[in-house]
C-alpha cells in the first residue's frame, strides 16, 4: 500500500491552491476538464447542473478541477510511481463529504461517541494538527494550521483558502485513510529510521524523478547511506538543506515534482492547453453577459405583452359594454 499522510495532504491542497485549480461538481483532482465531462456531469446530477451552472462549470475547461471532497480523494489515490490517480487505488473508496466525515466518526470499530475527542468533535475542538479535516453537511475542507483552510470552495471559486473561523464549518475530523504524523514539522524519514513502505515509496519516487538513482540497492526500504546521498541530491536540486532528512518540505517539493513531470507533453503544450482556457473562460463570460442581456429583453417583452393584453382586455370589456348598452336602447 501506498503511504499517505496528513503531510502529504497539506502539501497536495497546497499546490492545488497555488495552480488556482477548479471546482466541478461530482469530480475528483487528477482530471483535466473538458466540455465533454462537465456534459456527462450533467447528465448524471440534472437538478443541481442548472443552464446557468453548466455555463458556470464550463470557466473550468482545460484546468485540473474538482470538487470538496475530490480535492482529498485525489490525494490518496494519486500513485506517485505512474504519476496519475488512480480511482480506488490501494482499496481507498469513493466516498462524498459526509461519508468522509462518517469514516472519521466509526474508525478502528468504535462508535462515533467512543472517538468523539479522538478522531472527530466539534469545531471548538479541534486540534492544531495541519491535515485535519473541516466538515458541514455536504462540504468537507483541509485545515492546514494557523486558523486557515484549503477548499474546492464551489464552481464560482474553485480551490481556495479562506479562514476557519468564517465558513460555518460544525465538525473536525481525521481522513480514516491517511496516517497522521505525530510531529507536523518533524523529519518523517531519516538514515536509520525503521524500514517499510514509507522508506520504499521515497526510493521509488527519487528513482522516478532521476532515473539514476539509487544503482547499488534500489527501492529496498531500508533508509542507509545510498538514500542518504540521493535525498541530499534531490534536496540540494529543488534548493533545500542537504541534512539528510525527508521532512514536509522535501516531502511537498517531491510531490510537486512528480505532479510536474509531463510524461512527453511538452512545455509548449501546456502554455497551448492553458491559453485555451483562459480563452474559454472569456468566452464563458461573454455568454454569461449576452444570455443576461437576452433574458433582460425576454423580460421586457413579457411585460409588454402583459400591458398588451390588457389592453386588449379593456377594450373587449368596453365593446361588450356598448354592444349590451345598443342591446337596451
Amino acid at each position: 500500500m501506498i503511504y499517505k499522510d496528513n503531510v502529504g495532504l497539506v502539501n497536495w491542497c497546497k499546490q492545488k491552491a497555488a495552480t488556482k485549480a477548479g471546482y466541478v461538481y461530482g469530480t475528483y483532482f487528477g482530471m483535466i476538464v473538458t466540455k465533454a465531462l462537465v456534459d456527462a456531469k450533467a447528465k448524471q446530477y440534472p437538478a443541481l447542473y442548472t443552464p446557468a451552472y453548466i455555463l458556470a462549470s464550463y470557466k473550468w475547461i482545460g484546468k485540473e478541477a474538482g470538487d470538496c471532497v475530490g480535492l482529498i480523494k485525489g490525494y490518496y489515490w494519486y500513485d506517485p510511481m505512474v504519476n496519475r490517480v488512480v480511482k480506488g487505488l490501494d482499496g481507498r473508496p469513493d466516498t462524498s463529504a459526509n461519508g468522509m466525515h462518517n469514516y472519521a466518526k466509526t474508525m478502528n470499530g468504535k462508535t462515533s461517541t467512543q472517538n468523539l475527542g479522538v478522531t472527530w468533535g466539534k469545531l471548538a475542538t479541534i486540534p492544531e494538527k495541519a491535515g485535519v479535516l473541516v466538515w458541514r453537511d455536504g462540504h468537507i475542507g483541509v485545515y492546514i494550521g494557523n486558523g486557515l483552510v484549503i477548499e474546492s470552495r464551489g464552481v464560482a471559486y474553485g480551490v481556495v483558502i479562506t479562514s476557519l473561523s468564517t465558513r460555518g464549518w460544525v465538525d473536525w475530523c481525521l481522513c480514516a485513510f491517511i496516517s497522521y504524523a505525530e510531529g507536523e514539522n518533524e523529519a518523517m524519514l531519516y538514515k536509520g529510521c525503521p524500514d517499510g513502505e514509507p522508506v520504499k515509496e521515497w526510493q521509488e519516487s527519487l528513482i522516478k524523478v532521476d532515473a539514476t538513482a539509487l544503482p547499488e540497492y534500489g527501492a529496498d526500504g531500508d533508509f542507509g547511506t545510498e538514500t542518504e546521498t540521493w535525498t541530499n541530491a534531490f534536496k540540494k536540486s529543488v534548493g533545500l538543506p542537504e541534512d539528510g532528512k525527508v521532512d514536509e518540505l522535501t516531502y511537498g517539493k517531491m510531490l510537486n515534482a512528480l505532479q510536474n513531470m509531463t510524461s512527453g507533453i511538452t512545455q509548449e503544450e501546456l502554455d497551448a492547453a492553458n491559453h485555451r482556457a483562459d480563452v474559454a473562460e472569456a468566452e464563458v463570460k461573454t455568454l454569461e453577459e449576452e444570455l443576461r442581456k437576452a433574458d433582460v429583453v425576454i423580460i421586457d417583452q413579457k411585460k409588454t405583452i402583459t400591458a398588451n393584453d390588457a389592453e386588449m382586455t379593456d377594450v373587449a370589456s368596453s365593446l361588450d359594454d356598448i354592444e349590451a348598452f345598443r342591446q337596451r336602447h
